[in-house]
């Protein structure tokens, strides 16, 4: 008999926010709660979550400990992250039960996740082995040289712009996690370590909080959200 998929969620903020300028940018207000829990409600209100990992630096683990006993959330830990996010990723994955077969990794900055994008990328990555949301690339994307010259631009139909969740075979994460290192994105580790990864469909408004501006962004698409319920 073949085992049912059993998932398991990593939300990872173990980031210093350079860009953010605070580095406890996981803790940051939007819209009167801290952007972690945003996502951190998503997916513990969905039935396909098994447990959650949160995975903090050191320099956010106490504000992020006292922000999860405050949500009593029964099936959300935390654990301290690496000095890189695939540093932090083996740690959250250290941390899952074992009876976890299929792991969720989502940046705490991208608070505007929603359960029909999660059961989307979960659908897909149960039924291949691991799937990244997409989409397209609206702008002209230049590669440029050690002087700041342009020395390619590709042709921007073939480009995707990945967002998380990603979502992958919990075995085929580990072995990934310990054979390749210099990448910023999942997806792209899987790719590099051998294995498929399947594209879905994103959502644009998944945003990534990255600059101070993208707050403001991200509380107006969630006003306008109220709006349409």
């Amino acid at each position: 008999m073949t085992r049912a998929p059993t998932l398991g969620v990593l939300i990872v903020a173990a980031g210093f926010g350079l860009r953010f300028g605070d580095a406890g940018k996981a803790l940051a207000p939007l819209a009167g709660r801290p952007l972690l829990a945003w996502s951190l409600s998503l997916f513990a209100s969905l039935s396909i979550t098994h447990e959650i990992v949160v995975v903090a630096g050191e320099h956010t683990l106490a504000g992020c400990e006292s922000m999860l006993a405050g949500m009593r959330l029964s099936r959300a830990s935390i654990v301290c992250g690496g000095d890189s996010r695939v540093a932090s990723v083996r740690s959250g994955l250290a941390a899952l039960s074992r009876d976890v077969t299929h792991v969720a990794v989502h940046d705490a900055a991208r608070p505007l996740v929603t359960a029909a994008l999660v059961q989307r990328v979960v659908n897909a990555a149960f039924a291949s082995g691991a799937a990244v949301p997409v989409v397209p690339v609206s702008d002209t994307l230049h590669e440029i040289d050690a002087d700041g010259l342009i020395s390619a631009t590709p042709d921007r139909a073939k480009l995707r712009a990945a967002q998380t969740p990603q979502v992958a075979r919990r075995d085929w994460l580990e072995r990934a996690c310990q054979s390749t290192t210099g990448t910023t994105d999942d997806g792209g580790l899987l790719q590099a370590a051998g294995y498929p990864v399947q594209l879905v469909d994103g959502d644009p408004s998944n945003l990534k909080v990255t600059w101070p501006s993208d707050i403001v962004l991200a509380e107006a698409l969630l006003a306008a959200r109220e709006r349409t319920i």
